[in-house]
């Protein structure tokens, strides 16, 4: 802690291990975001599933996110699959609903 404090008083930024990891999985472009699912802990999604899951939060459609994202609808609806699977919900409107309690975070 000492050579932390003495670090910060030198200019040097004060980062938790956590953030730190985040920081360089983000520069290393690991290609893969978490999120935090009520009673399922934190879940692995791609960068794209990520983006996915928060146009859905929206009430973007498809079409819409396809639009949004320059994919084809097909993609999209790939991409939809795979979340739903991940976080173990049977529909679009259950994986939007675990974030709309406000209990999980993307």
């Amino acid at each position: 802690m000492v050579a932390s404090l003495r670090g910060v008083l030198n200019g040097e930024p004060a980062l938790s291990p956590g953030l730190a990891m985040r920081i360089l999985d983000e520069l290393r472009g690991n290609g893969s975001r978490r999120v935090l699912v009520p009673d399922r802990g934190n879940v692995a999604l791609s960068v794209r599933e990520a983006e996915v899951l928060e146009l859905l939060r929206h009430g973007l459609t498809t079409a819409a996110i396809a639009r949004r994202l320059f994919v084809s609808p097909v993609t999209v609806r790939s991409n939809v699959a795979s979340v739903l699977k991940k976080l173990k919900v049977a529909n679009r409107q259950a994986a939007v609903g675990l974030f709309e309690t406000g209990r999980g975070t993307c």
